[in-house]
């Protein structure tokens, strides 16, 4: 199970890190490029208007609970993880496979080739990402207001 998610900017790659640490202590790495953030924005954006968008979701009562609790507050344990799936430097996330079912969004964000890090994330999770996005972004420079997106790269 999922117990803590990082996102980070590292200037000299000029690419984001994200880290999904579960219960077990194995840790996944994927690296996101300017393309592939965008990617995953709208994606993430697509999920979350059912719901009422990012501005409803920030506002709901579940979503309060899980800030006041600090969510955003505890920091990203950086101890050696016990397993590192896709090695110490990660997977370069290439493409995205989403879906929606029972309320719950499933990302898959892949490399061009192999095995990438599947998500299931409920609304309030889905929101909690992409908030960990938006507070990272400001450091890239990268400006991605409304940046199009080639379809094929979305499944």
């Amino acid at each position: 199970m999922l117990q803590q998610i990082n996102i980070s900017y590292v200037p000299e790659q000029d690419r984001l890190l994200l880290k999904a640490r579960q219960e077990d202590e194995t840790e996944y790495r994927v690296w996101f490029t300017r393309r592939f953030t965008a990617l995953l924005l709208n994606v993430l954006r697509e999920h979350m208007a059912p719901h009422g968008g990012q501005t409803q979701l920030a506002a709901s009562r579940e979503t309060v609970q899980q800030l006041k609790g600090g969510a955003f507050q505890s920091p990203y344990r950086e101890q050696q993880p016990a397993t590192l799936p896709f090695g110490t430097d990660g997977i370069l996330g290439y493409r995205i496979n989403h879906s929606v079912a029972n309320d719950v969004t499933r990302l898959q964000l892949l490399p061009k080739e192999g095995e990438g890090l599947s998500l299931s994330l409920n609304k309030h999770m889905l929101y909690m990402l992409y908030s960990l996005l938006e507070q990272t972004l400001p450091q890239t420079g990268w400006e991605l207001g409304e940046v199009p997106v080639p379809k094929q790269l979305l499944h």
